[in-house]
């Protein structure tokens, strides 16, 4: 069988033709929900695994794809004409956290320049729509779309208006802004797995939608959690946590020309080690809580996780723009302005004598 090599971040991974296995996997759980009559607008670069899978899955399903591009996916980036978004009012729309952070605060600022009547009805109606999503009322669905058609209509406007499905892969979003755009435009749904998985790892039901987890792992990949006793996680605890390992026929067989590599990350057996730490909760979806790599290791044996205080830091009020530095010895937090201080004492110290009394 032949062969391609997909080249990411300098890493050649070699990977089958037999990769049918992530089209399968992301069909077993959204297939249900699409079909011929949805469109995917593709902008992101094939190198980004979810959507080249994506891309995949939609020719599968029989649906239309038309391919945009990021500087012009917006009505706000062209002239005289209307973005790609709302000239080809997709159904599907996968995005990185970077994107849907610039809707999310797109729609916000558009809020904000409004009246205090449409203000007040905005986050009115957000309330409104989250409160009845979470309940089992009946005639939950008929409210919602009372809510959408009344107040949210001119978003979904400015995204084509067909919007029934969000993806969001590439790296981790905030409860806030999920549940945001999941309100406003139309369920985010997420998306985990890596190149070396070919985007194999979980994804959410769109018929299961939560904000507190990922999903449960796809039909075509295994998913396990092993032990690291280092920081305290075992897949014994209550919940169950531990480093992420997949498996699954879309695995990659290693890196290419790098065997030091291969046999620090992939098992003899297949199972291919993520370095992500993660929990599954009591419905079997995952959800990821550290990483392995963010853990420094402190004198005293500790081990603090770097990803956990920057997102305290981020909940603080006071100064934000803060910095972490660690040494075999030291962890440090400084404010930014302090270490750019430093930095800058440091380099004018090493300049020549002649330069002390000149204007940088």
């Amino acid at each position: 069988m032949s062969s391609q090599l997909v080249s990411v971040l300098s890493v050649s991974i070699p990977r089958s033709t037999a990769n049918c296995f992530p089209v399968a996997g992301v069909d077993e759980i959204v297939g249900p929900c699409l079909g011929p009559g949805d469109g995917l607008l593709t902008y992101l670069p094939l190198a980004h695994i979810l959507e080249f899978v994506f891309e995949n899955a939609c020719l599968y399903w029989g649906g239309t794809m038309g391919y945009g591009n990021p500087k012009t996916i917006s009505d706000a980036s062209v002239r005289n004409c209307a973005g790609d978004i709302r000239e080809f009012k997709p159904t599907i729309l996968v995005g990185v956290p970077a994107v849907w952070e610039t809707v999310k605060k797109g729609v916000l600022a558009k809020v904000e320049k409004s009246g205090t009547v449409t203000k007040n009805m905005f986050w009115a109606a957000m309330a409104a729509k989250s409160a009845m999503t979470s309940s089992n009322l009946p005639l939950t669905g008929l409210g919602t779309s009372v809510v959408d058609s009344v107040v949210f209509s001119k978003v979904k406007e400015a995204t084509g208006g067909r919007l029934r499905i969000c993806m969001c892969g590439g790296g981790p979003i905030s409860k806030e802004t999920q549940r945001f755009i999941s309100m406003v435009i139309a369920p985010m749904i997420i998306g985990y797995g890596l190149t070396e998985t070919s985007a194999m790892g979980a994804l959410m039901d769109p018929l299961a939608w939560t904000d507190s987890a990922m999903g449960g792992p796809p039909a075509s990949a295994e998913v396990k959690l092993v032990d690291f006793p280092d920081a305290g996680y075992y897949s014994t605890n209550t919940p169950a946590q531990g480093e992420i390992w997949v498996r699954s026929g879309g695995n990659s067989s290693g890196y290419l020309d790098n065997e030091d590599e291969t046999k620090e990350a992939f098992t003899h057996d297949g199972w291919f080690k993520t370095g992500d730490i993660g929990e599954f909760d009591k419905h079997g979806n995952l959800r990821i809580i550290d990483r392995k790599k963010n853990l420094v290791k402190t004198q005293n044996g500790e081990y603090i996780a770097l990803e956990k205080v920057s997102r305290e830091k981020h909940m603080m009020e006071g100064d934000n723009n803060l910095a972490f530095s660690s040494s075999p010895s030291t962890v440090q937090l400084r404010s930014l302005a302090t270490f750019a201080c430093t930095r800058l004492k440091t380099r004018t110290s090493q300049l020549p004598s002649s330069y002390l009394g000149r204007q940088l």
